[in-house]
């Protein structure tokens, strides 16, 4: 198995050449003024949308099918104009004028298949199968071309189609399947609003009475829609017929609460809790008790906390979250003071009867807790034995999932375990490193045989090359390059068609960018190999960031390092990730907004590359993202921030030059806050002053990098690692001649 090289300074500027070289083929078209074909197919499709002015907007279709790269889209536009004017002959023409090889050809079948259903004879449906009859083929079959061409945004548009023709056969059951399937995977989309009208018209034409388990699911899937009022009808209408003191009225009053609280209620919310608590048993009454203990803790009331936990441990020794409990109990412990006492709690949590993911946690802190005091040999001895625990943990084949596609609840959880536990066998492994450096060889001999730290890094640095640990293991060993091609490197992309770069061009701006990302996942072949493809991958992500969409470009990067870290662990040959390491990196710190970026850093006085790291982090460049939380665009900035950084009223956070100016002001101020820690000031960024005061107050003279392990708040954690990462990436590639556009010399 070949290791990795430490990089040198030729080998980066050849890495940058290599990055500038894979542009050059269609530098010309990116430099291109986008056409008034490209404006009109905008205009017609934003007129479309919103059902006003059709005849412009036919206008629009007309002009923009002049321009034979862009004319599949027009065709497709005129036919959705067609059928919803219920022209249907003119909307059957244009579809089928859309070519059978064009990205638009799939959104053309969709468009066929809803005339079918408004001409076509009624067609019989199986109950738990799928529709048979010619629909209902076509059906299936433009769903696994959906699939393969990662195109999230029709499948539910297919799902309506599907629940229809079973309605029209009257296998009402097979119908409302379909539409929550539709509710429960995309339950904030229009399609997830007309499902659930749709399953309403069914109950009651049909004059179905919900069960009281279908009443509470009900309104279990209206919450996530947040439709908060109709979720608390239901609520309370099952509510009225459950017996009081018993299990479906503790399940309904736990549904009740999570909804008042989302609405605002939270005393109204912990009242729910505390009768949870009180009355509930194994299931219930031991999750309402948690939560509770979680609230104090976070109201910073440890005192009352620590009573709950206690009651815990009472009543529910036979919960599966006793060890969650015991972990947060020792915590608080640990925070307090009370390191004797956290370790002992801590300890009876390393039991074979415990999760593996809690056990490391426990085990983690025992390590740590040892490194505070400087004892090192037995915090060596801790990160061996959390080595050994997560070893081969974390592996588990990605499934048949692309980025943009919705995960089920459990698969979503199972993959986050699988993540936690990889991160933390390199945590393990390289602190077990750093903690034998500080023994003399006598004692570092006992403990680790024929382990040195050295080799330690060095396995580190291979296995985990691009990753937080990997990073810490190259500076420590002296190389803070991230690595790099090798001299013979092969061609990492597959070739791509100058039509392609010419329709991307065209595609890119006036609001048509979605179109240009079908366009590359239609293109990119589509077929599943047992192996990763990873020239398909990279020519994808490659496409996309010539699309302007970062955002979709550092995505598919990050679930192509997932599976090429499972698959280097189920076959060990990393030659895949070598071969290509230089072109992984710089596509993996790209530089949008480049001319903008460098201009807010030498006006605010903000480091180039840290500001980048932090925009990278917060939104993958996507100058349109806004959080759950209002933060807005590329910096995620919430409105009192930016105002407090002298956001005019003339000024739209959404701007690129306006975001980033304010978020690189913001970040200088927290600079001079922090004395140029960017560690602290990420915390800070993520998690708020404050906390960084209190966690400073608490973990005084540690290295930056020990002081980030014991930040209290695990997504503020992960965020600071992952801004370091960017960071020494962005430095590494020389963000300030970094090219910002295809072709442009550094």
């Amino acid at each position: 198995m070949r290791r990795y090289q430490a990089s040198s300074s030729p080998l980066l500027y050849k890495s940058l050449s290599i990055f500038i070289a894979f542009f050059i083929g269609y530098a010309v078209y990116s430099r291109q003024e986008t056409t008034s074909a490209s404006l009109a197919l905008s205009k017609g499709f934003e007129l479309l949308e919103k059902g006003e002015e059709l005849e412009k907007a036919k206008s629009h279709f007309e002009t923009a099918a002049e321009e034979p790269l862009i004319a599949h889209w027009a065709h497709l536009g005129q036919g959705r104009l067609a059928l919803r004017e219920n022209r249907l002959e003119a909307a059957e023409t244009n579809f089928n004028l859309v070519e059978a090889n064009s990205a638009a050809s799939l959104d053309a079948k969709l468009g066929l298949l809803q005339l079918d259903m408004r001409k076509g004879p009624q067609e019989s449906a199986e109950t738990g199968s799928a529709a048979i009859g010619p629909v209902g083929a076509k059906l299936n079959q433009l769903e696994q071309e959906l699939r393969q061409a990662r195109r999230r945004d029709l499948l539910p548009k297919l799902a309506l189609l599907k629940a229809s023709l079973a309605e029209r056969s009257k296998n009402y059951p097979y119908a409302r399947s379909l539409l929550r399937e539709i509710r429960l995977l995309y339950p904030r989309s229009a399609e997830s609003k007309m499902a659930r009208l749709a399953e309403s018209k069914i109950l009651r034409e049909q004059n179905i009475s919900l069960t009281l388990a279908e009443i509470l699911q009900e309104a279990s899937t209206l919450l996530r829609e947040g439709q908060l009022d109709d979720a608390l009808g239901h609520v309370q209408n099952a509510k009225t017929q459950i017996g009081p003191d018993t299990p479906a009225a503790l399940e309904a009053m736990s549904l009740e609460e999570k909804i008042v609280r989302k609405s605002g209620r939270n005393e109204e919310a912990d009242r729910l809790l505390a009768i949870i608590s009180a009355d509930g048993e194994v299931g219930s009454g031991d999750k309402a008790l948690l939560q509770m203990s979680k609230n104090a803790w976070n109201a910073e009331e440890p005192e009352r906390a620590l009573s709950f936990l206690g009651n815990f441990e009472k009543r529910f020794r036979s919960s599966d979250l006793l060890w969650e409990a015991r972990y947060i109990r020792a915590r608080i412990l640990d925070e307090e003071g009370q390191a004797s006492e956290a370790k002992s709690v801590y300890q009876s949590i390393d039991s074979k009867s415990a999760p593996v993911l809690q056990r490391e946690k426990a085990l983690r802190r025992i390590a740590w807790g040892y490194m505070r005091t400087s004892d090192y040999e037995h915090a060596a001895k801790t990160f061996a034995s959390i080595a050994t625990l997560t070893k081969d943990k974390g592996v588990s084949p990605e499934p048949e999932l692309t980025a943009e596609e919705p995960r089920s609840k459990s698969t979503s959880s199972a993959r986050k375990v699988d993540m936690e536990l990889r991160e933390a066998h390199f945590h393990a492994r390289y602190w077990h490193a750093f903690a034998l450096s500080k023994l003399s060889p006598e004692e570092r001999s006992e403990l680790s045989g024929a382990q040195t730290p050295e080799a330690i890094l060095s396995a580190v640095q291979e296995e985990d090359p691009f990753g937080y640990y990997g990073m810490l293991a190259r500076e420590t060993a002296g190389d803070a390059v991230p690595p790099g091609a090798s001299e013979s490197s092969a061609d990492c992309f597959l070739a791509t068609p100058e039509e392609m770069h010419k329709r991307i061009a065209i595609l890119r701006g006036h609001n048509l960018q979605s179109f240009a990302k079908h366009e590359v996942n239609w293109w990119t072949p589509r077929e599943n190999s047992s192996s990763v493809d990873i020239k398909k991958e990279l020519t994808r992500a490659k496409l996309f960031q010539e699309a302007e969409l970062s955002a979709l470009s550092i995505g598919s990067l990050r679930l192509l390092f997932r599976k090429l870290y499972v698959q280097w662990q189920t076959t060990p040959d990393n030659s895949l990730l070598e071969t290509c390491a230089a072109e992984l990196n710089q596509l993996r710190y790209p530089l949008p907004f480049r001319e903008e970026f460098i201009a807010a850093s030498k006006e605010e006085n903000a480091p180039l590359e840290f500001t980048l790291a932090i925009a990278r982090t917060e939104s993958h460049f996507d100058p349109k993202a806004q959080s759950n939380k209002d933060a807005i665009g590329l910096m995620q900035l919430l409105r009192s921030t930016a105002k407090q950084e002298g956001l005019l009223e003339t000024e739209e956070l959404f701007e690129p030059k306006v975001n980033i100016r304010l978020g690189s002001k913001h970040l200088a101020r927290l600079l001079k806050r922090f004395n140029g820690n960017t560690h602290y000031v990420s915390a800070a960024y993520n998690g708020g002053s404050s906390a960084v005061e209190r966690w400073l107050k608490r973990y005084p003279d540690l290295s930056s990098a020990e002081w980030t392990e014991l930040i209290g708040y695990p997504e503020t954690k992960n965020y600071v690692k992952k801004v370091r990462l960017a960071k020494a990436g962005y430095a590494a590639m020389k963000a300030s001649t970094h090219p910002s556009e295809p072709g442009e010399k550094p």
